[in-house]
């Protein structure tokens, strides 16, 4: 009897031990369980509204404007949901990540190409008439691809006029009317573009001239008030004239006065000073320098208060 007593005490705490196990063995799956699953509600594209549309490089990383509802509620960015970026700055797929957090869960993703930009540079000669017996070379400005280490193409169309090397140099043949292409090939971030260059070549000699402040280079500051930087020409020499290869950052006037017209943004342009043709006596002659505008703070009247980051103005 005491025998009997004892196999059903050690049966009982035995099925009681495995009882136990079971339960919390139960307990244990439905906690992984839950977890594999996701909490909350699962995000689904019809929540967020994002532009897709391609856009061009830039040289920083593009970034869509993101909205998102679920039902009336707006879904708010870092607490209902993050977003992630990847390879969205250079030309290429770019790709959006969006992941629920909060009382969301799942992830989205969405795509959006990347454009080459319009290639902008500046490219001529120091002389657009040469003497017969000159030479000269096509020289390069302010390429906004030149941190790509691009490469140009020249080409004469009139070789019997001119004649131009692979690396831009001029040699005039015989007198005439010119013209030249400069090609700036395609980088990895770029298009190619094409800048037609004409040129004269004459039997006549150049004049003397040359800028009061003969610096190759001056600059300046956005918002700086206008400068005076007139040629000087010898006294026989021809009227002369001045331009400005860019004038969306500072015209120059028939004196010589040049005005910044950049107030924020900086800028490159090319200064000229021309003085005209004494028939049979003097060729055109030009010269010039670059005008380099840096960027400067804008005023809190311009921005409403000192801004911490004005790298995209």
């Amino acid at each position: 009897m005491k025998k009997q007593s004892k196999d059903l005490v050690l049966a009982g705490v035995v099925l009681l031990a495995v009882t136990g196990l079971l339960v919390l063995a139960g307990c244990k799956n439905d906690s992984v369980s839950e977890s594999a699953s996701g909490a909350g509600t699962r995000l689904t594209e019809e929540m967020f509204t994002l532009d897709t549309s391609t856009v061009s490089y830039h040289g920083s990383a593009h970034t869509k404007s993101i909205v998102g509802r679920n039902g009336t509620t707006t879904l708010v960015e870092r607490k209902d949901y993050e977003v992630a970026y990847e390879d969205n700055t250079e030309v290429g797929t770019a790709t959006i990540t969006i992941t629920g957090l909060g009382s969301y869960s799942g992830q989205l993703t969405y795509t959006f190409e990347i454009e080459p930009a319009v290639r902008n540079f500046y490219a001529a000669p120091s002389q657009n008439t040469m003497h017969i017996t000159g030479s000269d070379t096509v020289s390069l400005y302010y390429d906004n691809a030149a941190g790509e280490n691009p490469t140009y193409d020249y080409i004469s169309l009139n070789p019997e006029i001119v004649q131009i090397t692979s690396e831009g140099a001029i040699r005039p043949v015989s007198v005439g009317e010119a013209i030249i292409y400069v090609t700036a090939n395609a980088t990895r971030n770029y298009k190619e573009h094409v800048l037609e260059v004409p040129l004269r070549v004459t039997d006549l000699k150049h004049q003397t001239i040359d800028f009061e402040d003969p610096r190759d280079i001056i600059t300046k500051t956005c918002g700086d008030a206008p400068f005076d930087n007139p040629a000087v020409t010898s006294e026989d020499g021809g009227v002369v004239y001045y331009y400005s290869s860019d004038e969306t950052v500072a015209r120059v006037d028939s004196t010589g006065r040049v005005t910044i017209l950049q107030l924020i943004k900086p800028g490159t342009a090319i200064i000229y000073a021309e003085v005209s043709e004494v028939p049979g006596q003097w060729a055109p002659t030009r010269t010039h320098y670059t005008l380099v505008v840096e960027k400067a703070c804008p005023p809190p009247s311009l921005m409403g208060g000192y801004a911490d980051d004005i790298s995209e103005l």
